[in-house]
């Protein structure tokens, strides 16, 4: 897991792969005040983006989560969320397996997790290794405007 905020970015690229850079490249230089929610192609099955807006709920309603084939860079345009995080466990015992369709797995209870407070310009990238909890509410009322762009390994 990476924590980081988007205006030091210049001075980290270097330590991120082509892909990740692609996607930070996106995030830097797209304007999002207009765009639509949905997928965005940024380089096909291996880069894209999922803008949304929401209300963040409370984190016990929120199930965590890993992915396979895919790293996930979750970036807050506005607002401000927390996100859970943990290392992967084996012991962590699988509520929903979704890997085949959606590159998901949801797990009934984790340990050992943090929260990590997001705001505007924030982002943090979660590897396969990486149990999150994303769209958790940090301050009632405000909502949030993320761009999740999905990497593929």
């Amino acid at each position: 897991m990476i924590l980081g905020h988007l205006k030091n970015f210049a001075m980290e690229k270097n330590f991120f792969s082509s892909r990740l850079q692609k996607g930070f490249d996106f995030l830097r230089k797209t304007d999002f005040t207009n765009l639509p929610e949905g997928k965005m192609d940024i380089d096909g099955e291996n880069v894209f983006a999922i803008i949304s807006k929401y209300q963040p709920e409370p984190k016990e309603v929120r199930h965590p989560e890993s992915h396979g084939k895919y790293v996930d860079i979750q970036y807050i345009i506005s607002g401000e969320e927390i996100i859970g995080y943990t290392n992967l466990s084996d012991q962590f015992e699988i509520a929903q397996d979704w890997l085949a369709e959606k590159d998901l797995l949801f797990y009934k209870k984790i340990s050992n997790e943090i929260d990590l407070t997001l705001s505007d310009g924030m982002y943090a990238v979660f590897f396969p290794w990486d149990v999150h909890r994303p769209s958790c509410r940090s301050v009632p009322g405000i909502a949030v405007h993320k761009v999740v762009v999905k990497v593929k390994l």
